[in-house]
């Protein structure tokens, strides 16, 4: 409460957000959201610097035909074809599409329902909460890696998929049961309190896994040399990158944001992502917190 009094926070409603008896209406009291034409208080968007955020309900109806899926494919397809002021797509949300963290794990129903839009609309980066512990996958779709980067497998040149983090380790005790063995898209993952911090501009987005002690526990950078030119999605649901881009196959395999504005001419900005409630930190009262809410 502290810092929402001073830092404008966007958050992305979880499971704890719905009561017994009253459903979501302590969270649509306490927060306010942009509405971003979406009609609802549970999915909406936002600019930021060169990043498009969208963020979206695991909690409410995403199958198709439903209004959050419908405006969620309106709004990716406006998203990629503002490019060129915002290079960068970010997708929110609770529950994660892929998480080898047998506690919740993958959230099958949401990928299944939704990963193809990420795919059609060449989303970059999609951030989740709910199990408490950190994972990053590599560039991904249905389970395959497209991408495994550079020789330490964190230096990724324009994938042609999105790479999936899970970061709940900003408040509740992190626990580690993981599965066993590691699946081939799990790049990394640790039971460690820590917050996710981006460093954005145009060419390039970097990740740091922060630990509570202040080292990295985890990193990687998304390079992007030449900007993307926005195609028009694959008219039918299927998983494949948006047609023009190059496919690399491989065989083998919040939540908050906190967005400091210091923005240089080029547009940068720096975020940091923080998915519990009950992470606390000190931020100037120029930045902005997006939180993506704890499982």
């Amino acid at each position: 409460e502290p810092s929402a009094r001073r830092t404008p926070w966007m958050f992305a409603p979880g499971n704890h957000e719905e009561e017994a008896l009253w459903g979501f209406a302590a969270y649509e009291a306490r927060f306010s959201r942009p509405d971003g034409g979406s009609g609802s208080p549970f999915w909406y968007s936002f600019h930021h610097g060169p990043v498009t955020f969208i963020s979206i309900s695991s909690e409410h109806e995403y199958t198709d035909g439903s209004p959050q899926l419908e405006w969620l494919d309106e709004e990716l397809a406006l998203a990629n074809a503002s490019r060129e002021a915002h290079p960068w797509v970010i997708v929110l949300g609770h529950k994660p599409m892929y998480s080898s963290n047998s506690y919740h794990g993958s959230e099958v129903a949401l990928r299944d329902a939704v990963e193809y839009l990420l795919v059609n609309h060449s989303v970059d980066l999609a951030i989740w909460g709910h199990d408490h512990s950190y994972e990053r996958t590599y560039p991904v779709i249905a389970e395959e890696v497209f991408d495994i980067g550079d020789q330490n497998g964190t230096m990724f040149a324009s994938p042609t998929a999105p790479v999936h983090l899970v970061v709940g380790t900003a408040g509740q005790t992190p626990y580690d049961d993981f599965d066993d063995p590691q699946p081939g898209w799990s790049a990394h993952r640790e039971a460690s309190f820590g917050i996710a911090l981006l460093d954005v501009d145009r060419y390039s987005l970097k990740m740091q896994f922060q630990l509570a002690d202040g080292s990295i526990g985890d990193e990687f950078t998304l390079n992007r040399e030449i900007p993307l030119i926005p195609t028009k999605p694959a008219p039918k649901k299927g998983l494949l990158p948006a047609a023009g881009l190059p496919l690399l196959l491989l065989a083998t395999a919040l939540a908050a944001v906190y967005s400091h504005s210091n923005q240089s001419s080029s547009s940068a900005g720096r975020y940091h992502h923080c998915p519990s409630s009950s992470c606390h930190h000190s931020t100037p009262s120029s930045s902005t917190l997006i939180e993506s809410s704890s499982s």
